[in-house]
């Protein structure tokens, strides 16, 4: 997986969800990321549940719902019912885990799946909540089509991610890790909006969270520096990631942020 991750192409797309998964089951992944993973964490999905509407008793699909941060806001503090999807089998039990027995927890459910094929009747859902993930999909007109089918009349879809100037993205940013990472094929915000309207969507809102990943990305440089010292104690084993590298080509990233290349930003929209 390691030689995947950081060097050589999946051969297709298929390889490429499976290997964005499989990402974030990567103990040393979840130690950068933390238990968020994603820019903004807890504050900013608060924001966009307020944005979208989400109260007690809405239903709520949270896609690519890892290990069910964002699910835990949902129902712990908005007493939604929520159902999280995640293509990682490991990742849905580690949410299982961590959060079984909560107050919270009989208002939730875990099912795996593909975006492009929501296991979902039509007109199932409130809200659909897609956070710092649609970037990753390799069809995401049949993932944003597949969101629209499970949405009742009028439900609402918030969908914050990474936007990109794909134009002025370094070549080294554009590798394979970059993609799974979230952020070789990630989209200007125009083209997500595009994107939303063309699968007969409505925007209500749409918010620039720029700041949100420029912390995000200094966060994990101080884990990484934390990271390089207990590895070299022999405290860390980080499964034959180069330090060294990653903090070059994390460099790179909070640059293009300050530069306006990479941004982070939400949209929340509803169906006709």
């Amino acid at each position: 997986m390691n030689q995947t991750l950081f060097g050589q192409a999946p051969a297709n797309e298929t390889d490429y969800k499976i290997c964005c998964a499989s990402f974030y089951e990567i103990a040393a992944v979840r130690f950068l990321l933390g238990d968020s993973w994603r820019p903004g964490g807890v504050v900013l999905t608060e924001e966009i549940a307020a944005a979208a509407g989400i109260e007690a008793k809405s239903m709520v699909l949270d896609i690519a719902c890892g290990a069910g941060d964002s699910s835990r806001v949902l129902a712990g503090q908005l007493s939604a019912e929520v159902v999280g999807l995640d293509l990682s089998l490991p990742s849905l039990g580690l949410a299982q885990q961590k959060f079984a027995g909560e107050p919270w927890w009989p208002q939730t459910s875990w099912t795996g799946g593909e975006a492009e094929n929501l296991p979902f009747a039509a007109n199932s859902f409130d809200v659909a909540l897609v956070e710092c993930a649609l970037c990753t999909f390799p069809n995401k007109p049949a993932a944003v089509s597949e969101v629209r089918r499970v949405l009742k009349h009028g439900g609402r879809f918030a969908l914050a991610d990474v936007t990109l100037d794909r134009g002025a993205l370094p070549v080294e940013l554009e590798a394979p890790l970059a993609r799974v990472a979230c952020l070789a094929d990630a989209l200007p915000i125009e083209e997500y909006i595009e994107l939303l309207r063309a699968e007969g969507f409505e925007i209500d809102a749409v918010k620039d969270c720029a700041p949100a990943v420029g912390e995000f990305l200094k966060a994990i440089d101080k884990k990484l520096l934390l990271a390089r010292i207990a590895q070299a104690v022999g405290k860390m084993d980080l499964g034959g990631v180069d330090i060294q590298e990653a903090r070059r080509l994390l460099k790179q990233a909070i640059d293009c942020v300050s530069a306006g290349t990479l941004g982070y930003a939400y949209i929340v929209a509803h169906a006709d």
